[in-house]
Order: C-alpha cells, then structure tokens, then sequence
C-alpha cells in the first residue's frame, strides 16, 4: 500500500540544532517541529508501520536549507507522530529525498510512503 502525507510549514535543520533567524542564528527547540508532528499525527489513522520506502520531496522558498538536516527532522517528525515505528536502517530500507526552490510561494513538503 501507499500513503501520503503533507505537511506544511517550514521543516527546520534539527541535525545541527541551529536555524536563521531574523539576521541571526538561534538554538532550535522541540516546539519548532511539534506543529509538523501534530500534522503528520492527524493525517495518519493507522498503526505505525514497520517497514516502508519513503519519499520526501520538499518545497523550499530559498536555497540555504540542507537536505540531509531536513531529512533528519522528518524522520523524527514521523516516528513521533506514530507514522514509523523506528527509523532505524532494518525498518527504512530505502529513502529518497528531493528539493524544489520555489521563491515566495509557502513551504511544504510531500512524504510517500509505501509498505513492504
């Protein structure tokens, strides 16, 4: 089966801990990506799964982000959530991730998700 999720906002580098703002940078925190948990936590109704291939495609307004940071906090996004049960190596056997830069228009970004 396959599934999909959407999940807008902005998805912050959580690997680095780190984000710009306002001309500076500052420490991320948990409540920076809760809004993307309780996103991903509505839009699945099911178990968590145990295997799956995943798909990420991102829409971005700039080119600073960094795909395997965002990569990072989406998989801890969907494991908190209750879409994953882990995201360890056994239960994602395969990932792809991807980036659209689309200047002035919202952020989202597009998850897939096919079991095994």
């Amino acid at each position: 089966m396959t599934f999909e999720l959407v999940l807008w906002g902005h998805v912050p580098a959580k690997k680095n801990n780190w984000r710009p703002m306002r001309g500076r940078i500052v420490p991320l925190s948990r409540p920076a990506i809760e809004p993307l948990i309780a996103q991903a936590r509505a839009q699945w109704p099911h178990e968590p799964l145990d295997r799956a291939c995943i798909r990420i495609r991102f829409y971005v307004s700039s080119r600073r982000g960094d795909l395997d940071n965002k990569l990072t906090t989406i998989l801890d996004v969907l494991c908190s959530a209750g879409v994953l049960r882990n995201d360890n190596i056994a239960s994602i056997p395969l990932i792809s991730a991807s980036a659209v830069i689309q200047p002035k228009l919202d952020e989202y970004c597009r998850i897939r998700l096919r079991t095994l």
